[in-house]
């Protein structure tokens, strides 16, 4: 498996998600029903947590890299099956790290070693940009293995939301001017956006997940969105054609946190009330209907997220896809 992510051998499409699947259900996770049926596999453990535990940096690599999506569409002739390997994978490694972080918390500092030194806005270049916009992905990458796990799975610790909120206030930060640079900077208002929601209902699963984490988990989704919101605000003030850009983001993000019923949705209302009405009076019309109706929620209780994750999942593959096809120092 590890040789075909690297593209050192061919491998049937096929075997690439039994492969993953296999690793999965031996760490205890659901898979799919040709696998979970088969009694063999069932009576006897695999072992492949422990066989695949060595290349979990390579596999980091894997899920990090932009254009491997795009190797493998042209290796299996097949859209989606990209997206579908990268998230089992970042399954396998937000388990992985979930389970080593109980037993060592340097693990985050171990995997993600840049995550705890964001860069500085006052260093902001071309080179600095794209390391952060790649950094962006591979969290909501990870986040998105975490969320899609059975069991309780908390790669990266609660505690590091001002860590996600440093990296995305970098990359919105330096947007406006970073983006006129590469066809690969445009995607960077899409991945900032994506990481923010799939940051904030990852706190809001761990918050349901452990009493012990419910206080802190609303704390710093509140601390996140405080740090993040200026950094939007900000962005909104070059242009009226770039604040209309960042409030498509900016409503598809409030609709996503709408459809997995956020508990912290309505109590942020009025901290984006200003993101809403940038170059207007008041709150657009159309805007506001999609306001009104996510207002008011319910408190927080358990929903399905699998169908939203399964939007979210083609939504980056298909972003990450166009990107890598857009970007001129790409070769197959």
């Amino acid at each position: 498996l590890v040789q075909a992510l690297k593209f050192k051998c061919d491998m049937n499409e096929h075997n690439y998600m039994t492969i993953v699947d296999l690793i999965l259900q031996d760490a205890g996770e659901n898979v799919s029903e040709e696998i979970a049926d088969d009694q063999v596999r069932a009576q006897y453990n695999t072992a492949a947590c422990d066989a695949v535990r060595p290349h979990l940096f390579d596999i980091i690599e894997f899920i990090s890299d932009l254009h491997v999506l795009t190797k493998v569409k042209k290796i299996t002739n097949l859209d989606n099956i990209g997206g579908d390997i990268k998230s089992s994978l970042s399954q396998v490694v937000a388990v992985e790290m979930s389970r080593s972080s109980l037993r060592d918390s340097r693990t985050v500092s171990r995997f993600l070693p840049w995550l705890m030194s964001p860069p500085s806005v006052t260093q902001s270049t071309p080179s600095a940009f794209a390391e952060a916009v790649t950094n962006v992905r591979l969290l909501s990458w990870l986040l998105l293995g975490a969320l899609q796990a059975v069991q309780p799975c908390l790669p990266v610790p609660i505690s590091c939301s001002q860590y996600m909120a440093d990296y995305i206030h970098f990359v919105l930060a330096g947007f406006a001017d970073q983006s006129k640079q590469s066809v690969v900077h445009m995607s960077a208002l899409f991945h900032a956006f994506h990481l923010c929601q799939l940051w904030t209902v990852y706190c809001e699963q761990a918050a349901m997940t452990a009493n012990e984490l419910q206080q802190s988990s609303f704390a710093n989704i509140l601390d996140f969105w405080a740090r993040v919101t200026p950094a939007i605000l900000q962005l909104l003030s070059h242009s009226k054609v770039l604040a209309d850009m960042v409030n498509l983001h900016f409503l598809n993000t409030m609709q996503a946190l709408q459809q997995c019923n956020s508990a912290v949705l309505c109590q942020l209302s009025a901290m984006w009330q200003p993101i809403l009405t940038a170059y207007h009076a008041q709150i657009p019309s159309q805007l506001r209907m999609k306001l009104d109706s996510c207002e008011n929620q319910p408190s927080l209780h358990s929903q399905p997220l699998q169908q939203w994750l399964k939007r979210v999942r083609y939504k980056i593959s298909q972003i990450e896809l166009q990107t890598s096809a857009a970007s001129p120092f790409y070769n197959v």
